[in-house]
């Protein structure tokens, strides 16, 4: 049996967690650019596997692992 897991990668932090669900992994990207100062970050979820959250000076990614 798989799952997915989903790791949010700040541009300047590094790791910054592994979540269960892409909805907050992808809240938890959202808020790591708008604590940096960037109130709208844009948001390119075209692919499947990596969602990018981008501000004016910071970038978060969340990543798609499955794991077996």
């Amino acid at each position: 049996m798989s799952f997915k897991v989903y790791q949010v990668y700040g541009s300047e932090d590094g790791t910054m967690g592994i979540f269960s669900s892409k909805k907050r992994a992808i809240a938890s990207a959202i808020d790591y650019v708008e604590k940096a100062g960037d109130e709208t970050p844009e948001i390119d979820n075209s692919m499947d596997w990596i969602t990018y959250a981008t501000g004016n000076s910071v970038e978060a990614t969340v990543e798609t692992w499955v794991v077996e």
